[in-house]
């Protein structure tokens, strides 16, 4: 039929749709990670006084969290 052909196009691009969705969340995870880890180094080295530092662990624990959603919880194709 003419319409399979069709039919398996977009099926294909619903696929690289969600595969590209799942590799932005991985790379967007990895930014956050590191701009935590950069975060809580720099505020170490800043305020040896105040725990300041700890305010890394915000974006530290957001990256994982997208990191935990794509490996975990994100459908699979």
């Amino acid at each position: 039929m003419p319409g399979e052909s069709g039919l398996a196009l977009l099926r294909e691009h619903e696929r690289n749709t969600s595969s590209r969705r799942r590799e932005n969340i991985k790379l967007g995870g990895l930014i956050t990670s590191a701009v935590g880890v950069g975060l809580m180094i720099f505020l170490g080295v800043m305020d040896t006084r105040e725990p300041a530092y700890l305010l890394g662990l915000i974006p530290l624990l957001v990256g994982i969290a997208l990191f935990a959603y794509v490996y975990l919880f994100a459908p699979k194709d």
